[in-house]
């Protein structure tokens, strides 16, 4: 169906996004100065209709940062077990070889 040439933009989305990450500047503003005005219309309608609460997705982040160091810490002491037992293992293998 009958679309225009503003309908793909061509991979230039991904280039704008890749470009103003390499220049080390403020990621928001780069692509919002690149926006023709009805992007940044749609943009302000889009942050007006559904609205970030910052604090409430910080706390989540936390919250899931928090869970991946416990996920860090268990799977740390699990290898530590895992290892004392291939050591413990060993060490039986060895007194029966000897009692032989």
């Amino acid at each position: 169906g009958g679309g225009g040439a503003d309908d793909d933009d061509g991979g230039e989305g991904t280039k704008l996004v890749a470009e103003a990450a390499a220049s080390g500047g403020d990621l928001l503003a780069n692509l919002e100065a690149r926006l023709k005005p009805v992007e940044k219309y749609a943009v302000r309608l889009l942050e007006e209709m559904y609205p970030v609460d910052v604090a409430a997705e910080t706390d989540k982040l936390d919250k899931g940062l928090n869970e991946n160091e416990w996920d860090v810490d268990e799977m740390q002491r699990r290898k530590e077990e895992q290892e004392e037992d291939a050591e413990e293992s060993e060490q039986e293998q060895l007194v029966e070889e000897w009692d032989k």
